[in-house]
């Protein structure tokens, strides 16, 4: 076992300790100071660390970045029940409490501790640091009851001032009950997240605290609500992520936030706002750098023409419908309009498009990354386009002008019906493409690339260039390097 790996599996749980590990721990016979000479015979490491140590380790061994594994209860109050000096340390390390997600409504076993209690001691060895939180709704059988909810969200409501990070995966009518008492002056990563419960979808959730926070980071995933809902502070705002399907406020909070660097928006069903205005000022932001744009086919023309953005350098685009076309002149007429140099650019076009074309290539000379991810048949006459260009075009042409995507460092290709692969051994001959890392993934059918081609790309592979190829998730120049191996190997063996 690794030294920085606790497996408390390793223990047996003693006596003792506060009232939240007695009762979760099982029934136990008599001994238990016998049981905690075992554990700390068995510990060879952390009990003889120096204490700064120790926590270190305690800290390494809770993971709670993933978002399911943060619904489950972490094991502080586990490190705390193996021996007294494991119990001491977990309880005078307040980093290991800082960290609190749980399920807000789960029912209480009769053997268990109650909700409130647990939320109560947690909250009680966290100390005084910043606090992340994230409270999730009950997806049992048992019936909803927001009453039973109020005891453990006014302890939380105690500790307002100290939230750093707010996650609440909660349906509408617990959402606005997160209200604090003090003002959230260190809040500054908010996720609302609004669960679904049959009997409620009805009612439009409203978020508004006694002090309004004002965040770096907002998340909201809160369909059929607008953003009028939210009361929040835009000021510091950095980063902007909305699931929404009323676009109404998305124009106003790009313009209330200026300090806006990442903006993120998904209009679920954007057919059902085609009609919807969009004011006529042109809001002009100097601090945006990435734009994500998710199913804004109806009315991206017009909410570009809203936007002036000079600082954008990255743009990523996903829908699943025949715009491409128009995409392409609202983003070019943008760039021209905004005076921006993209640097990174993702299409995502999980639909047919009869007139395939890329001319906002032309429009992005210095670009540095491309991703392209397309689903239909109609990709292929686009991307043997781009490899022909690619590997035809010096890195000036006459009279200074740029080629074709001269400082190209990256370029990601997830397609059908892919027939481009002789362009790759001339696109790696060119001194500008050397450190391309390229990465091609074929979602149909079997790769089929002729022996000399594929012989060619090999020997550039060997020589040190970043090239991979992808069929159904299966490196297919690794797989064709193992079976030729294993070939060879079976015809030495058989001579």
């Amino acid at each position: 076992m690794s030294v920085l790996e606790v497996n408390p599996e390793h223990f047996s749980e003693c006596d003792g300790g506060t009232e939240l590990e007695r009762n979760n721990q099982r029934p136990q016979e008599s001994g238990g100071n016998l049981r905690t000479w075992i554990n700390a015979q068995n510990d060879p490491f952390i009990l003889k660390f120096p204490p700064e140590i120790s926590s270190y380790i305690f800290c390494l061994s809770m993971d709670a970045s993933s978002y399911e594994l943060s619904k489950k209860l972490p094991t502080p109050f586990l490190l705390g029940s193996i021996c007294h000096g494991w119990r001491l340390l977990a309880q005078s390390t307040p980093e290991l409490w800082s960290i609190l997600s749980f399920t807000l409504e789960k029912p209480t076993k009769p053997e268990g501790l109650s909700k409130l209690h647990a939320v109560s001691d947690w909250l009680k060895l966290s100390g005084a640091p910043p606090l992340t939180l994230r409270v999730f709704n009950y997806a049992g059988p048992d019936s909803f009851s927001q009453d039973g909810c109020d005891p453990v969200i006014n302890i939380l409501h105690q500790h307002s001032g100290r939230w750093h990070t707010l996650l609440l995966h909660l349906p509408a009518p617990l959402l606005g009950r997160f209200y604090g008492t003090s003002s959230p002056s260190v809040l500054c990563d908010l996720n609302i997240l609004r669960y679904y419960s049959h009997d409620i979808d009805i009612v439009s959730p409203t978020f508004k605290m006694h002090s309004r926070p004002s965040p770096t980071h907002l998340t909201i995933w809160c369909p059929l609500s607008p953003i009028s809902t939210f009361d929040i502070a835009w000021d510091n705002l950095t980063s902007l992520k909305l699931a929404l399907t009323i676009f109404d406020g998305c124009i106003e909070v790009i313009l209330k936030a200026p300090q806006l660097e990442f903006c993120s928006m998904d209009l679920i069903a954007n057919g059902l706002f085609q009609n919807l205005p969009i004011p006529k000022t042109v809001v002009r932001h100097t601090h945006l750098r990435t734009l994500e744009l998710t199913r804004f086919s109806a009315i991206l023309p017009r909410f570009f023409d809203g936007l002036e953005l000079p600082s954008l350098e990255t743009y990523d685009y996903q829908t699943s419908l025949d715009d491409l076309e128009i995409t392409m002149d609202a983003m070019i007429s943008l760039l021209n309009r905004s005076g921006a140099h993209l640097k990174k650019l993702t299409f995502d076009i999980d639909g047919p498009c009869e007139r395939p074309n890329l001319k906002l290539l032309d429009a992005t000379p210095r670009l540095q990354h491309l991703h392209l991810e397309f689903y239909y048949s109609f990709s292929a006459p686009i991307i043997h386009d781009i490899f022909e260009r690619l590997s035809s075009s010096p890195p000036l042409l006459e009279g200074n002008v740029p080629g074709f995507l001269p400082d190209l460092q990256t370029l990601t290709v997830s397609a059908r019906g892919l027939s481009m692969w002789a362009c790759i051994p001339r696109l790696f001959s060119w001194p500008h493409r050397k450190f391309l890392r390229l990465e091609v993934k074929r979602v149909d059918d079997k790769i089929e690339i002729d022996n000399d081609t594929l012989r060619k790309i090999l020997r550039l592979v060997d020589d040190g260039a970043s090239i991979r190829i992808l069929g159904w998730n299966r490196d297919y120049l690794q797989q064709f390097k193992e079976s030729s191996h294993e070939a060879n190997l079976r015809w030495r063996l058989n001579r």
